[in-house]
């Protein structure tokens, strides 16, 4: 009997060792599988408390593209309206935060250049005031690119000013409370009504048409 308890002890020591030794790995493999999901549920959360709408995976034709965009998260709250994209990648980020590429250091040996996550989102929720014909200088757009935690990001990339954000999920429900606290004028529920009803007829429209344009592409090709 003892020597079935010592046994027992030995492997939960094991596997306590060979967690706490693979723990980075852990994470990372769960910061980049679940990032989204988290993201998803903090805006969920948000939308079911203070009671605004969601939308979530929101396909749209902005001008100029042939290609569909796809917004991750569109949040219509009383002040603003935040466009949010996820963005989940492991090591540091590094760079100009004007310039359209940054710089991803996975480790002193690995460096790769991508495109400036802050800068696409801004682009992309221009084209998409110009849909929805707003006034970019209305500032009721808000861009957000929300980061996972373990992510390192150097103050002259961190951004969080009126109508654009880079911050941790760690951050993104106190800081859009903290911006519904601005003195500006509400948006008319009449108008948000307007804007998810729109979004979310054009969006499913979207789906259903590349879903169909995708099933064509699959049966030439047998």
């Amino acid at each position: 009997m003892f020597g079935w308890i010592v046994l027992i002890i030995l492997v939960i020591v094991l596997f306590v060792a060979i967690f706490f030794l693979f723990w980075d790995k852990i994470k990372n493999f769960m910061e980049r599988h679940f990032h989204a999901k988290r993201v998803y549920k903090v805006l969920r959360y948000y939308a079911e408390e203070e009671d605004q709408l969601l939308l979530n995976h929101v396909v749209l034709y902005l001008s100029g593209d042939n290609q569909p965009t796809t917004f991750d998260h569109i949040v219509f709250a009383d002040k603003y309206v935040y466009v949010i994209s996820d963005f989940s990648k492991i090591g540091g980020l590094y760079g100009n935060v004007e310039d359209p590429n940054l710089f991803l250091c996975y480790s002193k040996d690995k460096i790769v250049k991508i495109t400036n996550p802050i800068l696409a989102n801004e682009n992309r929720v221009m084209k998409l005031e110009e849909v929805l014909h707003v006034q970019h200088s209305d500032k009721m757009f808000v861009s957000v690119v929300v980061y996972n935690p373990s992510l390192i990001v150097p103050k002259g990339i961190a951004k969080k000013n009126q109508t654009s954000w880079f911050l941790p999920v760690t951050e993104l429900e106190k800081t859009i409370k903290i911006a519904e606290k601005d003195s500006v004028s509400p948006i008319s529920h009449d108008k948000t009504e307007k804007l998810v009803a729109m979004l979310k007829k054009r969006s499913e429209q979207n789906k259903i048409e590349i879903d169909a344009q995708e099933k064509i592409a699959q049966i030439r090709k047998r």
